[in-house]
């Protein structure tokens, strides 16, 4: 769709993946970088959690820029989150990467 109405557009999304047991679907990031901007993507790059994504893009004196998207969940530890929240999808992923304390 971004190609569709810019004509030249590099789009880099992500979300974690969802748990199939529950019916709660979680959020991602978006990035699109359109125009002739497109053409001065160097890399690209996301997390596996569904948290970020970035480019690098070069700049007119050879000089680098990143540009990142994210998010970030809206409770606390010490918050009561629900079972359906993203708060709770990033604390379960972050338990199963081994993580004995995960604040997300």
């Amino acid at each position: 769709m971004m190609n569709a109405v810019f004509q030249n557009a590099k789009t880099i999304y992500l979300s974690a993946r969802p748990d199939r047991r529950y019916q709660y679907m979680p959020g991602g990031s978006l990035l699109s970088i359109n125009a002739s901007e497109a053409g001065r993507i160097t890399s690209t790059g996301r997390n596996d959690w569904g948290r970020f994504c970035w480019a690098t893009l070069r700049g007119k004196r050879d000089e680098g820029f990143i540009v990142i998207t994210a998010y970030r969940v809206c409770h606390e530890s010490r918050d009561r989150s629900g079972a359906f929240t993203a708060y709770q999808q990033q604390y379960t992923t972050m338990r199963k990467a081994c993580i004995a304390k995960p604040n997300p």
